[in-house]
């Protein structure tokens, strides 16, 4: 017979977790489970040329953070360095994190590896890459930012053409007399 004080029954905490849906795979890196497909770019700007480059691969949580922090660190600072890169490297920086995005939907390991997983470290603005990226970053949303003001400055000013100036339309003005002449 129950006692006064019924409780209800406690839930076993393994069925509480929900059950990963994705693809059974295992890390290309550490072999941990579950895993997914992560592509992280990057980019070296230099002074003529440039490169792109490519992380893709079935990763883990752990091993796709780690290569996501170190691929953004390296393209914040190695990025800039040339006329076409300063418009790449922002775009790149972007992609990126929708890969940061399909990473943290991947759950934690919960099978491990036949090696251990890399090591995430720092985020990427606690690392001195990231804060030292911050400086071209940094100016190059300066020069946008006075571009535009700028271009809107200088539209309000009706049709745009400045003021036409003849020869000799000043002479004799009460404002264009020079005081010390006399």
């Amino acid at each position: 017979m129950p006692g006064p004080y019924q409780q209800a029954p406690t839930p076993d905490p393994y069925q509480q977790a929900q059950p990963y849906s994705g693809p059974m795979e295992g890390c290309q890196i550490c072999g941990a489970v579950p895993a997914a497909p992560v592509t992280v770019r990057g980019h070296q700007g230099m002074i003529v040329v440039m490169r792109s480059l490519r992380r893709k691969g079935t990763m883990c949580r752990t091993c796709g953070l780690a290569t996501f922090r170190e691929m953004q660190a390296d393209t914040m600072v190695q990025g800039w360095w040339g006329p076409m890169s300063v418009v790449i490297t922002p775009i790149t920086l972007l992609i990126n994190l929708a890969a940061l995005s399909t990473i943290r939907r991947i759950p934690e390991p919960v099978a491990a590896g036949h090696r251990p997983p890399l090591n995430p470290g720092k985020s990427v603005f606690a690392r001195p890459r990231g804060i030292l990226g911050l400086v071209p970053l940094c100016l190059v949303l300066a020069v946008v930012l006075l571009t535009v003001i700028g271009m809107a400055a200088g539209s309000g000013e009706g049709d745009g053409a400045a003021p036409a100036v003849k020869v000799g339309a000043c002479a004799g003005a009460p404002s264009c007399v020079d005081p010390w002449s006399s």
